[in-house]
């Protein structure tokens, strides 16, 4: 009953279309989606889905896992000195580092500059706001930025060219290139001029005509050089610390010199900085104020404020993790010590791995848990659970009797120190429990996976205009075609089917399971061989249309040659990108251009002009001779086909390679 459902939902045509499933090709898209109709709810299908392929491929995990951390680098378990220097230091290292030195002052400095309202401004996001509303109120704005730094992350499903490409051609006045960096970390240019991508130290272009897009990955330790005026839009992110949003704003490296930045911040960011403010004031929600935009200092330390809370809430966590990452090193290092002095013969057994190297290869194994208890458990506070993971190494004979002393009091003096003194009751009880390096492996898991989701949907932007080139399987008729030949002289003729057997591609068509497709819009002067494709083959059995390897040009005379008058539609998109190059060097809001202008125009649509043929063509669009170009004008004259150099009586033709062989030999 369910397959009779399925299958009289799907019309006749279609089912009397599909083929015998054993000679279905997995590359024909259309008999796919002709059988998926018809079977895609039948619950065999659905069980054998789910039961070979969904269930197989995603529930695969293993018992165990091998982790490890920065303790092996950081501590004294591989390398007896080490040296460490950060540009962001913290007190969170391991136990062997001695403690951090800081730099006096920094820290209040860095505040006092990012709170300060002759440096720092907030302007909030409209709710709705979207990635290309934050592009075009950075484009558009007035006076201009000259960068982008998205520490929050706000500019998503989009690599870094096409933001730079998008905000180019969305505003930017004044600005001659846009600077960001590759795939492969590179500093990139992309000229306004031709939209072509240079090296930056080959861009030319001023510091006060470059604009600089950073994305959030690269907001860190990415130096580049910015006009000492410079002016930065910095991005704000729910999940940000006021360490990410100095680190961002300090690529701006004279900021409060002469260089300031404006917080762009969302209304969801909005609204955590106000909760924060309402838990200051006693939690009274109706006396306190919402952010305003401008250079407040009130909202700017607010801003600040709350940034430092998110921080601190990350370091307890991290704090944890160090706890555990500490204590679980002191019988790793021993199990690490007694590895390196074992003989071969002690660490195999009969050829495969012995007792003994299992016992101590099992200081970095972790068990993973997939049960999922049916109630609610009792939070275990930090110090409990680190407790029975040092009885279980006990158990397991990590901490043998030889180190036993002398590392059961390394642990305690870990755990001492750490829990010698009452702690915070939610670093206590909320995130301690037997679970927390679990959770912390989940959380780059989600990043991982957020990662991956922003790379599918710029690789479904990227899909909406490729073109598949994969043939369709179909029962092509092989039937090989006679030469259809023709007289030299018919050359010096105007093309004709009956004479040299070219006809327009605008009238191309081909055969297909469900008819004859429709002809595609080709320019007049591209025409095709009767040879390559014989227009009778459309009606007639499926036939491969071939790889296009030889194109000829053809002019049956020299002399009738001129410069096209044929005019074709631009199109929505074309109009649209017209509108926008036009108003970007209309400077004066005048409504036209001088002919110089037009050049650039041009090149910026990406019309080919040379040095020699430039006015030539400004003065075709120039349609009444004033010495000036209205938009108008420009829609009109690039519409007409002599703009892009294309001449009356000048011919392309896709031609066989037995063709191209005779003409040539001829």
């Amino acid at each position: 009953a369910a397959g009779g459902e399925a299958r009289a939902a799907v019309p006749e045509e279609v089912v009397a279309a599909v083929w015998p499933l054993h000679l279905v090709d997995w590359k024909d898209r259309e008999q796919f989606e002709a059988l998926y109709a018809m079977l895609g709810r039948l619950p065999q299908v659905v069980e054998w889905h789910l039961d070979r392929q969904a269930m197989p491929i995603t529930m695969r995990f293993q018992p165990q896992r091998l982790s490890a951390s920065g303790q092996e680098l950081g501590g004294d378990l591989v390398f007896r000195r080490r040296l460490g220097f950060s540009g962001t230091p913290s007190s969170l290292l391991p136990v062997e580092f001695n403690p951090c030195q800081f730099e006096r002052g920094d820290d209040g400095r860095i505040l006092s500059t990012l709170t300060s309202p002759a440096v720092a401004s907030l302007d909030l996001l409209p709710a709705g706001w979207s990635v290309r509303a934050v592009l075009d109120r950075v484009a558009r704005a007035d006076p201009p930025y000259h960068a982008l730094i998205d520490t929050g992350a706000l500019v998503t499903g989009m690599d870094n060219l096409a933001v730079a490409t998008y905000l180019l051609r969305t505003g930017l006045r004044g600005f001659d290139a846009c600077v960001f960096l590759d795939a492969r970390d590179r500093k990139m240019a992309l000229l306004r001029v031709g939209l072509s991508v240079v090296r930056l130290e080959q861009c030319g272009a001023p510091l006060g005509r470059r604009f600089t897009f950073y994305d959030q990955t690269h907001t860190t330790g990415m130096d580049i050089r910015q006009h000492y005026a410079a002016r930065a839009a910095v991005t704000l992110g729910k999940d940000m610390t006021f360490r990410d949003l100095a680190q961002g704003a300090y690529r701006m490296r004279g900021i409060g010199k002469g260089q300031t930045i404006a917080l762009f911040a969302p209304p969801e960011v909005a609204k955590l900085v106000h909760t924060e403010r309402v838990v200051n004031a006693g939690g009274a929600p109706d006396k306190v104020a919402e952010l305003r935009e401008g250079s407040n200092a009130a909202d700017l330390e607010d801003v600040a404020g709350w940034l430092l809370v998110n921080g601190m809430r990350s370091e307890r966590t991290q704090a944890d993790m160090l706890v555990c990452q500490n204590v679980a090193n002191v019988w790793r290092k021993g199990a690490y010590r007694r590895l390196m002095r074992m003989e071969d013969q002690q660490l195999l057994a009969q050829g495969r791995p012995s007792k003994q190297l299992s016992l101590q290869l099992g200081a970095w194994k972790d068990e993973t848990d997939t049960a999922v208890s049916n109630r609610v458990e009792a939070a275990s506070g930090l110090e409990k659970t680190l407790r029975k993971r040092v009885e279980t190494m006990k158990r397991l004979g990590l901490l043998v009797a030889s180190d036993k002393e002398d590392m059961a009091k390394e642990v305690e003096a870990i755990l001492q120190r750490e829990f010698g003194q009452a702690r915070p009751k939610d670093a206590a009880e909320g995130d301690s429990s037997v679970q927390l390096e679990g959770e912390q492996v989940q959380e780059q898991e989600q990043e991982q996976e957020q990662e991956q989701e922003q790379e599918v949907e710029m690789e479904v932007q990227k899909e909406e205009t490729r073109v598949e080139a994969a043939a369709v399987g179909q029962d092509y008729s092989k039937e090989v075609a006679a030469l259809q030949p023709f007289r030299l002289r018919q050359l010096a003729e105007r093309p004709a089917l009956d004479r040299q057997g070219g006809y327009p591609c605008a009238e191309l068509a081909v055969k297909t399971s469900r008819g004859t497709s429709g002809a595609l819009p080709f320019p007049s002067f591209l025409l095709a061989s009767r040879n390559y494709y014989d227009p009778k083959w459309s009606t007639r059995a499926l036939r491969r249309l071939k790889n296009v390897v030889v194109l000829l040009e053809w002019v049956p005379s020299a002399e009738r040659l001129a410069l096209s008058t044929e005019e074709r539609e631009l199109g929505k998109a074309a109009e649209e990108e017209i509108d926008r190059v036009f108003g970007m060097f209309d400077l004066d809001q005048s409504g036209t251009l001088e002919r110089k202008e037009v050049v650039q125009v041009l090149r910026a649509l990406d019309v080919d002009v040379s040095e020699g043929n430039g006015a030539l063509l400004a003065g075709l669009l120039d349609g009444d001779g004033d010495g000036v170009v209205t938009k108008e004008e420009l829609r009109h004259g690039l519409r007409r086909q002599g703009v892009y150099n294309i001449q009356d009586g000048r011919y392309f033709v896709l031609v066989s390679l037995r063709e191209a062989q005779d003409l040539r030999s001829s």
